[in-house]
């Protein structure tokens, strides 16, 4: 019995794969994305706490070559005015699988990574996992892209 068939079976379905594998990771993310999420703030100093708060989230990203990409990220509760900024890098997992992590960065000097960002990409929507590395607050959000005005 031949395997030929199977052989190239399996031949053309790693190709088709390693077809669509780079052009999952080359997706151009540039643009605002926006969403609302509730996030979850520990007890503070005061001993005040868990606050469970619902927010909003901008992503702008300004900058992207290949599946690494820069830009800026604003966050804010709802009801305020006040919006918080901060950097990010990010990439966008080599494998075709639709994966990105994003590191959220200070604008001020000494720039530390304030915080971690997994997702994915799917149906042109960001289903982000954010964790913070000096607050302790955690929160889910799905973000869709919007105009730059938005």
């Amino acid at each position: 019995m031949s395997h030929a068939p199977r052989i190239a079976a399996l031949t053309a379905a790693l190709g088709l794969a390693a077809i669509a594998a780079p052009a999952l990771a080359e997706t151009d993310l540039t643009g605002s994305w926006h969403g609302e999420y509730t996030v979850v703030v520990p007890t503070n100093a005061r001993g005040e706490g868990p606050r469970f708060n619902q927010a909003e989230w901008k992503l702008d990203i300004t900058e992207q070559q290949g599946n690494v990409f820069y830009g800026e990220t604003n966050f804010r509760r709802q009801g305020s005015d006040s919006w918080n900024t901060r950097q990010v890098t990010g990439n966008i997992s080599a494998d075709g699988e639709g994966r990105i992590g994003i590191l959220e960065i200070g604008t001020e000097p000494p720039y530390e990574v304030t915080g971690v960002v997994d997702g994915v990409i799917d149906d042109d929507k960001l289903y982000v996992e954010f964790r913070s590395l000096t607050r302790g607050s955690t929160y889910s959000a799905v973000l869709e892209k919007t105009d730059a005005d938005a």
